[in-house]
């Protein structure tokens, strides 16, 4: 319960509950099933209410209403507000005061460098949101969109694609500076992963809750590829060289299609974070996994494009201690040395530590491993070894997978970006590391907090947030 009066806490501070959802009444002849009528008594208990969704969307898997969408709405602004018993229950004033200041002291004792100040970020949007008491109508004025995921396309840089919290997919043909929905009429939630085929912008896969789906038109029409239980993908990628091979990192494990989406394997069970491809040869793949049997992640690397993986754990991390915990991972790799490969861990090497393991490094594709900024985990120092995960360098209230973006420079193999709640850079191969903005810096808005994906794709650099597209 402790935990999540920290995360309401922070969401007002940032202003994320600035915008209120209002109920809507059903049109003339029209009947509320059971869970929206719990919905909108004046103090539901919100488990109960979704078991009556569940129960009904089991029988109505493609009905999208004004009032499926009010409860997505609706669901993710009580989240964390929930109490034990199942009601909403929300912080007192003296409680948002008191972490007003705490969140003030983080901000003065984390200054943002004055040789970080020179850089440039501009937002890019997506901009349109909707009211939920006027049905499809986008707002007049309106902030950014919290974006999951993104991809430019390899063959047209002009075209982007991003998933967004709302659970639309958003679609820009002039390199993001105009967006426009392309999924009004998809039922879905919000995608975690998103993929441009490698020479046709208009075959796009998209991975969201138990399912993946594919336009093969731009956006125009969508169909469903694959589903399974508890899928939840994390990344999608094509092959570069025979792009009808298709890899998808799920939390079901890693699935494969040789022949464009129409058949899929699960050739590899437990959760898979990522996946990425060898710069200079398309038949070698990485990709990280979770061990449950051992509590931390390993990696893993093919040869034959995907089809099978060996365990590669020469100087990867290893822990026995008590309180390790693997809590996912991601990949960097990059154009400009493709024997140079980085991975990104979170979570706990052992007790007392506080979201933060280490950032790997490797320069002969994966097969050898070493940790350029060393301990694996805690202590951390302020200075050479921060916590990066959350708002402060010595640890706290951090969101593990749901913030993380990694990606290396591809003209300088040394460079790097890895985003957190915070962004981060390294200009040495990740032996130290500065924070870019976010949570720290006197500039608070400098980069908008909460870093969900960074691609990196020759000059062009890009992050998603929670303040969209960077």
């Amino acid at each position: 319960m402790k935990s999540k009066l920290l995360i309401v806490l922070l969401l007002l501070s940032t202003g994320l509950f600035a915008q209120k959802y209002y109920k809507v009444a059903p049109v003339k002849g029209e009947t509320l099933p059971i869970w929206a009528i719990l919905m909108y008594t004046d103090h539901p208990n919100i488990w109960q209410v979704d078991d009556e969704y569940r129960a009904w969307r089991s029988e109505n898997p493609d009905a999208k209403t004004t009032f499926t969408q009010y409860y997505k709405k609706w669901r993710h602004d009580v989240d964390i507000y929930i109490n034990n018993q199942g009601y909403e229950q929300r912080p007192t004033d003296a409680e948002k005061i008191e972490f007003q200041s705490r969140l003030g002291n983080i901000k003065k004792n984390n200054a943002l460098p004055s040789s970080a100040r020179g850089h440039s970020w501009s937002v890019l949007g997506p901009y349109e949101t909707f009211n939920t008491n006027t049905g499809p109508d986008p707002l007049a004025k309106s902030s950014q969109v919290n974006t999951f995921c993104f991809d430019q396309s390899p063959s047209n840089p002009d075209i982007l694609y991003c998933g967004t919290e709302g659970g639309e997919i958003y679609k820009s043909v002039d390199k993001g500076q105009n967006w426009f929905c392309v999924s009004r009429n998809l039922d879905m939630n919000g995608p975690g992963a998103v993929e441009v085929h490698p020479s046709d912008p208009n075959i796009v896969y998209i991975g969201e809750n138990n399912r993946i789906q594919r336009t093969t038109n731009g956006g125009n029409s969508w169909e469903l590829v694959l589903q399974a239980d508890n899928l939840y993908t994390n990344d999608i990628k094509f092959n570069p060289a025979h792009p009808d091979t298709i890899l998808a990192a799920t939390q079901a494990g890693l699935y494969r299609s040789i022949d464009g989406g129409e058949n899929w394997e699960n050739i590899l069970t437990n959760a898979c974070y990522d996946i990425e491809w060898k710069a200079d040869d398309p038949s070698v793949g990485f990709l990280v996994r979770n061990n449950p049997a051992l509590g931390i992640c390993e990696f893993y690397k093919s040869n034959d494009y995907g089809t099978t993986w060996e365990l590669k754990n020469t100087g990867w991390f290893f822990s026995d201690l008590e309180g390790r915990n693997d809590g996912g991972a991601r990949l960097a790799v990059t154009n400009a040395d493709p024997n140079r490969l980085y991975a990104v861990l979170i979570g706990e090497a052992k007790t007392d530590d506080d979201g933060f393991i280490g950032i790997y490094r490797s320069d002969d594709a994966g097969e050898t491993w070493t940790l350029p900024n060393p301990p694996a985990g805690g202590p951390y120092d302020q200075s050479s070894h921060p916590d990066m995960v959350g708002f402060s360098w010595d640890g706290g209230y951090h969101q593990g997978f749901y913030n993380l973006g990694f990606d290396a420079s591809d003209t300088d193999p040394d460079k790097l970006l890895v985003g957190f709640m915070s962004l981060w850079y390294s200009v040495n191969g990740a032996a130290t590391w500065t924070c870019f903005g976010g949570y720290c810096g006197n500039d608070f808005n400098y980069v908008h907090p909460d870093c969900q994906e960074i691609e990196i794709n020759g000059d062009d650099v890009w992050m998603t947030s929670d303040g969209g597209i960077e």
